[in-house]
This record gives structure tokens, sequence and C-alpha cells, in this order.
């Protein structure tokens, strides 16, 4: 990471304490081992941290939750944002510290957003919704059935080593800092096996741009895990964040996103006519388009490279379905189409109205619908081969999709 234009969250804990941190035995707050060698983080020291970030390209919110919940320090929070007036700050928080009077919560309109993580039920839920009427810069109200389900990442490390599935969350989502300074790799390693560096000996850019935050870097950020330089912690995992997707909570529906996609082609290209006509009417339809060749003819290669932005040779797979971990290694967009070097898209399918499919962020994949013509303008109209739907257009999400491991087989999407 040169800089931090692409961190969308800075967490910095503000102090060690949780109203909740007696719910469950394994609370970070009570149970964590935590380096205290260069003490508490000041105001002081947090806003240079802040200030360092937004110097160095960083766009995102500044958020004061970690395993702390941050009301808990409101005036101190109070008086960070004062000092940074031209910084954007997340809450997140368990709302219990909230006044109870809605309106006298004016000081959260100081945050450009809001999550409320609710763990008191329905009657709670209702107020929060009450609250967010008057305060629309709280984005989210996350249910969780009970204090049970206080924390998922509380067992993570008991989990077994079966994760192989990359992650972003480290490098794209959130960078967490604890009240002592210490930078973390991931915000579900509440024991701290992988700390980066501290914030009171070294500047934060350099802690990101170290030798130990590249290497987790290269292992980690891909479709796929680098099993033997990656942490433990990565392999234990049980919820790797390929792409960040808010879920739904509550009643609202989630703002709609610009997503880009990934169409592959996987062939043999024994049919080069076929082929090349089948690459054209994708060019406008494409954010990137992927070619798995599996020849070894170079002059083929060289051919195509004029169609495709990108062309792999992988001869000697056999079936499509021995393909699947290529096309994720080599598909860099939010979404994948899938389509086979004998087929070709209605010509009705636009990318506006692709764009609108993909930009639902409620949706993981779509199962569409094939013809299989017996001749230019005929085809079979009984099943099993109409309407024959098949997984073709889905989330560039490795550690939600499910493999097929024979021939004809599906790829599954969770």
């Amino acid at each position: 990471m040169l800089n931090f234009e692409r961190l969308q969250i800075i967490a910095i804990e503000i102090g060690e304490n949780c109203n909740l941190n007696s719910e469950h035995v394994k609370c970070p707050a009570n149970s964590r081992i935590i380096n205290k060698q260069y003490g508490l983080l000041t105001n002081e020291d947090i806003t240079l941290i802040i200030n360092e970030a937004y110097y160095n390209g960083f766009n995102g919110e500044i958020g004061f939750h970690y395993y702390n919940e941050p009301l808990i320090y409101k005036k101190r929070i109070l008086e960070i944002i004062t000092n940074c007036s031209d910084a954007k700050f997340l809450l997140w928080t368990n709302g219990l510290l909230l006044d109870s009077h809605v309106k006298q919560n004016n000081f959260l309109n100081l945050f450009n957003s809001i999550v409320i993580s609710n763990y008191e039920e329905k009657e709670k839920y209702e107020f929060y919704i009450e609250l967010r009427k008057v305060y629309p810069n709280i984005k989210r109200i996350i249910n969780y059935s009970s204090t049970n389900n206080l924390d998922d990442r509380k067992f993570i490390y008991e989990n077994a080593n079966n994760n192989i599935y990359g992650c972003k969350r480290p490098f794209f989502i959130e960078l967490p800092i604890d009240c002592y300074g210490n930078v973390h790799l991931c915000c579900r390693d509440w024991n701290n096996t992988c700390i980066l560096g501290n914030v009171k000996s070294q500047t934060l850019l350099d802690i990101i741009r170290s030798e130990i935050f590249c290497s987790y870097e290269k292992a980690i950020f891909s479709a796929f895990l680098d099993l033997e330089h990656c942490p433990n912690m990565c392999k234990q995992c049980d919820a790797p964040d390929r792409v960040f997707i808010e879920i739904q909570h509550d009643s609202d529906p989630l703002p709609r996103m610009q997503s880009e996609i990934s169409f592959v082609v996987v062939t043999s290209a024994k049919n080069e006519k076929r082929l090349v006509t089948l690459l054209e009417s994708l060019a406008s339809l494409k954010d990137e388009l992927v070619l798995i060749l599996d020849n070894y003819d170079i002059s083929i290669f060289n051919k195509l490279l004029s169609y495709a932005d990108k062309v792999v040779q992988i001869p000697g797979k056999g079936s499509f379905e021995a393909y699947s971990k290529d096309i994720l290694r080599h598909c860099s967009k939010d979404w994948i189409f899938r389509i086979d070097d004998d087929e070709t898209l209605n010509a009705e399918c636009t990318r506006e109205i692709l764009q609108n499919y993909i930009s639902d962020r409620t949706v993981m994949s779509y199962w569409i619908p094939r013809k299989w013509y017996i001749n230019e303008h005929e085809y079979i109209v009984n099943a099993p081969w109409f309407p024959d739907y098949q997984m073709r257009l889905y989330r560039n999400l490795p550690g939600a999709i499910t493999l097929p491991t024979r021939i004809h087989e599906p790829t599954l999407i969770y």
C-alpha cells in the first residue's frame, strides 16, 4: 500500500472500556493480550494520526471503535472532531448510552456515518428507527438476536485451518489501531497475533509501507491465500472479505452501487471465427474481458490479444469445470460473467441492463435462461433444453463460492 487512498475506514480505539464487556467471557476488552509499552493514545496522538492519513491520500472515515464503546469517551471524541474539522467521522456504537429522548442526541450530527449494533431486540430497534428519522446519517442498524451473539469473532482461533480464500479487509476496508497505538492487520484478530507496528514509534505511513505489511498484502490480497506466507489467523477465518458488502438488517433498501464486470471465456479456439465474433460482441458490455486459452498455439494467442484485456494460456485441463479457480484468479472486477465460446448473448442485452442488475447490493448471483438453437432461427422449446437456467453472472467472492468438482456441476454462491 503506497498511501491511504483505497482505505475506507481507519478505526482508532480511544479507550479500553466497553459497557457490555461482561456479557461474554472472551470479550477482547477483558481477555486480549495487548502491548502497553508506549502508553495510551492521547487526543494529540489521535489528531496527528488523522492529519497524517488525510495528508497521504486518505478520503475515508475515521471511526472510534475497535473493542471499546466509543460513547464512554464522548467528550474526548467531540474534542478530536473539533480539532480535525475537515475529516469525516464514523460512530459505531451499541447505542445504549444514547439519550432516550431522540432530540437530545444532537451531537450525532457531527458524524458522517453512524452504525448501531442493537442487542436489545425489538423495543430498542423501534427507538433507533425513530432516532434515524431525526438523524439520517444513521446508515445501518444491525440487529443481533441477543448478547450471546455479541461478537462473532470470539471463536476464530478454534476454527480448523481450512480457509483458502484471500481477503481485502486489511488493505481495503479497515485499518484498526488499538488504544495503545498498536496497528493491527485485522479486526478479527482480537488476540493480537498480527501487530504491524505502533504509531507512537513510527508514522502510520511507514507502517503500511513496511516489509511485514507488504508481505502480508502479497499473501492475502488475492483470490486465494498464499498458505505458506499468510498468518494462521487467515487460514482459520470463517468469513474472508474479498469484497465489502453491507448486509441488510432493517426494512430500508440498501442504496444501489456502481459495479464492474469481468467477462470470461474459456476456449480451445477451435472455431476462431465464431470466437472472434463473440469477443467483438462483448466489447461494449465489459469492464474487463478475460480469455483463458486451452491451447498453446502462439499464433492464435497473438491474434486474440487485440480482442481481450487478458489472454492466459492454460492448456490440458479438459473440462470447463477444471478452470474454475483460474477464473477467480484472473478476473479482477466486482462481478464475473462466464460465457462459453459456442454461446452468444441476446442482442437486447445492453450494458445499461447489466448495470441495473449488478448495482443491486442485496443480490449475490443471477441464473440466466438459455436457448438451444438447432439452426439460425429455431431452438428447442422442451425441457430440459428450455429455459435451461445456468448461474453465469455472480459476484467475485471466492469465499462465498462453492466450486464444481465434476463435469457439468454448477458453480454455487451463498
